[in-house]
Formats: C-alpha cells, structure tokens, sequence
C-alpha cells in the first residue's frame, strides 16, 4: 500500500534541523551552523550530524515521498559523513556541502509533488557507476602491471 504526501508545504522539525546543523550564524553573506563546529570533535562530531541528518530521511520517509527522492537524501548523508570524516579537508567541506538544506528541499519539492524521480535515480546511478569504476580501476591498473612485469622477465 503506498502512502500519499501529506499536503502541507513545510515539516518544522526538519526546516529545525536544517537551520540548526547549516544556517544558524550568518558570516558575511554565507549561513552556517553547528555541523561544521561539532564536526571539529573527532569522531563522535560526524557521527552526531550525520544522526541529527538521517532525522530529515526519516521525516522524508514517514511522510510518504519517492524512493528515488529516499535514496538521493540518503546519498545526500553518505557524502557529508564520510568526506566530513576526513581530518581539516572534512572540515572545510561540511562548510561547502549543506546536506541537511540540500535534503530539505528535495522533502519540500517531494511534499509539493514537484521532484522528478529520474532526476534522484540518475543521481544515485551516477554516483554508484562512480563507486564502482573507484573500485574496480586500482585493480585493473595492478593487473596492467603485474601482466607487464612477468612479460618482461620472460
């Protein structure tokens, strides 16, 4: 049985987080909030945004919208979590990369009926032909080379 949006235009509680995690100080003419502050924290910073994160999935969830639109906030998560991971370079990015605000506008146009799920599945696609070709590459060069090095003795 699938579940229908809801109507309404907004969900507080993820418009909270959102500004919360991303928007709450204004530098200039740039928003930030606590993510990258508690994200200086090693390890348990990433691991409280990137909860506090999976709240505005979930809301997307119960509220009924796409899987295609699920699984690009999900994504959306992935990311920030595991390059904001990575020592002073994570850092900077959580600055850049606002998953929390690009997720609440994929549930505001989902709830609205406005997000295309190609759009989602085309993202996710790429993103996993990416993971794959990552993979696959490092050991495709070490066969190259291997296969060289026993040529070249024999």
């Amino acid at each position: 049985m699938k579940r229908q949006p809801i109507p309404e235009q907004r969900d507080e509680i993820s418009e909270k987080i959102a500004w919360l995690t991303e928007g709450i100080f204004r530098i200039g003419p740039y928003r930030v909030g606590l993510d990258p502050i508690i994200g200086l924290v090693p390890g348990a910073g990433d691991l409280v945004t990137a909860l506090a994160a999976i709240v505005i999935v979930q809301r997307g969830i119960a509220l009924g919208i796409p899987r295609g639109a699920i699984a690009r906030m999900t994504l959306n998560v992935v990311i920030d979590a595991v390059v904001g991971a990575i020592p002073f370079l994570g850092d900077l990015f959580d600055f850049a990369f606002k998953a929390n605000t690009k997720n609440l506008g994929i549930l505001r146009e989902s709830i609205r009926g406005e997000r295309r799920a190609g759009r989602d599945w085309l993202f996710v696609g790429a993103v996993m032909v990416t993971l794959v070709a990552a993979l696959i590459l490092p050991i495709l060069v070490l066969y190259w080379v291997a296969q060289a090095v026993i040529t070249s003795r024999v």
